[in-house]
């Protein structure tokens, strides 16, 4: 645990007496460290840029009173990072949970509220320059050539279509990335959300349409009308509008996931999950 140890000195903690390894994201590496003055997560970062926006992110939330969100450690120099052997770390205090249950009585509705109180907190959050993502045809454009590595079934000529049907919206800063997979249901049964790493300037409708997605995923599907209605009527959102914005959320990932599959991802089954959310709710969202 020398590596581990040495990390945690850089935090001006001590060192960890277990580390476990969790699952992380696409290219993270993550560990549970349990030391003698509490747990942390410790997350590879891809640069240190990375690790100062999600704590000014998470910073500004606290501050307008969202404190649904980790604490992010800054290290003795007063970074929010720390670099080792030529990567970067961040360590976060440890949040004890599981991803929620959306079939769980009543968790679709908290998830609703969990999501439009954070763009509602982000919408005056400041914004950079690096905060703007590549638009999505900019993205299709990169992971075309690797579209049929993902498996769809899929002409490329109609995913094209499908993306130019598509209309992003920049309106303020989003998590960007606010499905199931980035919310933690603690013991104490508080919704908390996670990883601001995809945070961008985007259309708060992105959020809303993947806390959707997942709960789509996530669901029984004898159950899905009625756990969807719930999600839905508690955001209060036009269907018409929210199956828009879930169109440009499954498209956007499946193009980013066809640029990941560029780089040897294994993106086929990422990409039938979210082909399979866009096509039930087209088919369904109105009954609910």
């Amino acid at each position: 645990m020398t590596g581990f140890s040495d990390i945690c000195r850089a935090f001006g903690l001590p060192a960890p007496h277990a580390v476990t390894p969790l699952r992380g994201g696409t290219g993270a590496k993550v560990w549970r460290l349990d030391t003698d003055v509490g747990a942390f997560l410790l997350r590879t970062l891809p640069h240190r840029s990375r690790g100062e926006r999600e704590w000014e992110i998470t910073e500004y939330l606290r501050g307008r009173g969202f404190s649904r969100v980790p604490a992010i450690l800054t290290a003795v120099d007063g970074v929010p990072a720390a670099e080792r052997e030529g990567v970067w770390y961040q360590l976060q205090r440890y949040l004890p949970g599981e991803r929620p249950d959306p079939a769980r009585d009543g968790t679709a509705a908290a998830i609703a509220r969990l999501v439009r109180e954070l763009d509602d907190a982000l919408a005056r959050c400041p914004v950079r320059e690096e905060d703007r993502a590549p638009k999505l045809r900019e993205l299709w454009q990169a992971g075309k050539p690797f579209w049929e590595r993902l498996h769809t079934g899929i002409a490329g000529s109609r995913a094209e279509e499908e993306i130019l049907r598509c209309e992003e919206r920049e309106a303020q800063l989003i998590h960007g990335d606010l499905g199931l997979w980035n919310m933690v249901g603690t013991p104490e049964g508080e919704l908390r959300v996670i990883d601001f790493g995809s945070a961008r300037i985007g259309d708060p409708g992105f959020d809303y349409a993947a806390a959707l997605g997942g709960i789509i995923n996530h669901t029984p599907a004898e159950l899905r009308k009625n756990v969807c209605g719930q999600f839905v009527r508690e955001l209060a959102a036009d269907r018409g509008w929210l199956l828009e914005q879930l169109r440009c959320w499954c498209w956007r990932e499946l193009a980013g996931w066809a640029c990941l599959a560029a780089r040897g991802a294994d993106a086929a089954p990422m990409a039938g999950k979210f082909l399979s959310a866009l096509r039930w709710a087209e088919e369904n969202l109105y009954e609910c």
